[in-house]
């Protein structure tokens, strides 16, 4: 009897640990959401691509056309959606890629970097044109400036484990961080001299923020890439500066918070840079991969940024040749 019984107990905890791993299993995975260019083709002929975390595997998000000329995307947390600017200045588009459905969110003009709430219900984004810090509410298409501009000019949104939004002082060079409605801004990273913080991304699984430090000082321009805690505390360094005129950009992880991937560029810019991806454990990189190599031809990829994408939709996108 005592047998049975235990044999009883072990079958159960198998099939807990079995149910508790479908449950993990959310029906999507890691992605990374890239700018495309072709040189060949017309002046900021852009598109939007994703590829897997090993560089293979890319897929089109959404092509380049004389209407619409994307930038700047990521896919929002139903694993579906995209949302991205524009480079002819078109506004903010989200587009659903399992149906084709496209909608525009905002009026005409040069907005940046926008991404979706956790919760999807409002798009985040700087208008370039104001210098305003807005929410989008997704479902009325109401635009709230949060910050007007007038002392820091907001960019790069991204979102703590709490709600905070993180975000660079856009050619300000400071680091800060806010309430979702835009109160109580605190600024983690103010620039010193010729050296400006940028480019900051929250990492929820880790309470922590990843940034560029970026030394301007002329004719030398370097960068490194540190870490903090979400309060500032623990300011560390993660990627030390390399040689003159090295630079690294676009630092962020998964939601899992093991991997990070970042841009590596040489030659004053001439090259939008090698990807890079790495192991991350909270303090320090190992296992760093070259992904995507930048040799001067005529296709060019750069901006990775991690996204989560439903698998069945993935699958069904088409390649991006």
């Amino acid at each position: 009897m005592k047998k049975i019984l235990f044999l009883a107990a072990l079958v159960g905890t198998v099939l807990a640990g079995c149910s508790k791993d479908k449950e993990k299993d959310d029906g999507k995975m890691d992605v990374l959401v890239c700018m495309h260019y072709d040189s060949n083709k017309p002046e900021r002929h852009t598109n939007i691509i994703a590829m897997l975390p090993d560089g293979t595997g890319q897929k089109m998000l959404y092509a380049y056309s004389d209407e619409i000329r994307p930038k700047q995307g990521s896919i929002g947390s139903d694993g579906k959606t995209l949302i991205f600017a524009t480079q002819n200045n078109k506004g903010v588009y989200t587009f659903d890629l399992s149906n084709g459905t496209l909608v525009k969110l905002s009026v005409d003009g040069d907005w940046e970097a926008p991404v979706f709430s956790p919760d999807m219900s409002k798009v985040y984004v700087l208008n370039d044109d104001s210098d305003e810090f807005c929410s989008i509410n997704v479902a009325t298409k109401a635009v709230t400036v949060l910050n007007d501009g007038s002392e820091r000019s907001l960019n790069y949104p991204s979102f703590t484990a709490d709600g905070r939004i993180v975000c660079d002082a856009y050619w300000w060079g400071d680091i800060g961080i806010m309430n979702a409605d835009g109160t109580n801004l605190t600024v983690l990273k103010n620039k010193e001299g010729y050296i400006f913080y940028l480019q900051p991304f929250a990492i929820p699984a880790r309470n922590k923020i990843v940034y560029c430090e970026f030394y301007e000082d002329n004719p030398e321009y370097f960068c490194s890439v540190r870490i903090m805690n979400t309060d500032g505390t623990g300011d560390a360094v993660l990627i030390p500066k390399g040689a003159n005129d090295e630079h690294f950009a676009n630092p962020n992880t998964n939601a899992a918070g093991n991997k990070m991937v970042y841009s590596h560029m040489t030659e004053s810019h001439n090259k939008r840079g090698d990807i890079i991806i790495c192991d991350f454990n909270g303090t320090a990189l190992s296992n760093k991969k070259t992904i995507y190599t930048d040799n001067g031809g005529n296709i060019q990829i750069w901006r990775a940024m991690f996204s989560r994408i439903d698998k069945a939709v993935y699958n069904a996108l088409p390649n991006a040749n």
